[in-house]
């Protein structure tokens, strides 16, 4: 019977986070190909789209620095919040 082996967890954690955020861009880019928006609209959900993709390929690629960036968000987001 093989034994708990929590080592790989935050790596595997991190890289899902990493394949979550390239998904999300997907489909925002395919929801900006058949939404009515104006340009303007579609332009910054294109550049909002363009940015998860950047963002999960880079989780996924070096998985330190994705965890960096995923805290450093975190943090920010809490900061917002006033927690």
């Amino acid at each position: 019977m093989p034994s708990f082996c929590p080592e790989g967890l935050p790596t595997l954690l991190v890289e899902l986070i990493g394949l979550w955020a390239v998904l999300v861009g997907l489909l925002a880019l395919y929801f900006v190909r058949f939404s009515g928006e104006s340009a303007k609209g579609r332009a910054l959900l294109i550049v909002a789209a363009v940015a998860s993709i950047v963002i999960g390929v880079i989780t996924v690629r070096w998985v330190l620095t994705g965890a960096a960036l995923v805290s450093a968000i975190v943090d920010i987001a809490a900061a917002q919040l006033g927690e």
